[in-house]
């Protein structure tokens, strides 16, 4: 163990799994109040892909988005 540089705890915890996968956690983002329209999002701009922010903002908040705006412009702008 001393000769890989690594702790006994770090060895332990890859010589107990039996498929790489069990060592990958959650997923890549955390969850939000804007996943549940995230693939309509996603639908809308590739329709129109300069559609504004702030009208898409609308239209999820009368599909029921309530969450925060600015919280929901961030996840917007980032895609």
């Amino acid at each position: 163990m001393r000769k890989l540089h690594l702790s006994r705890n770090t060895v332990k915890k890859y010589a107990a799994v039996k498929h790489a996968e069990q060592l990958i956690h959650g997923p890549k983002y955390a969850t939000t109040l804007v996943d549940p329209f995230r693939d309509y999002l996603r639908k809308r701009r590739a329709v129109e892909p300069s559609v504004a922010t702030w009208t898409l903002l609308g239209e999820i908040k009368a599909m029921g988005y309530q969450g925060p705006s600015p919280r929901c412009v961030d996840t917007l702008s980032a895609g």
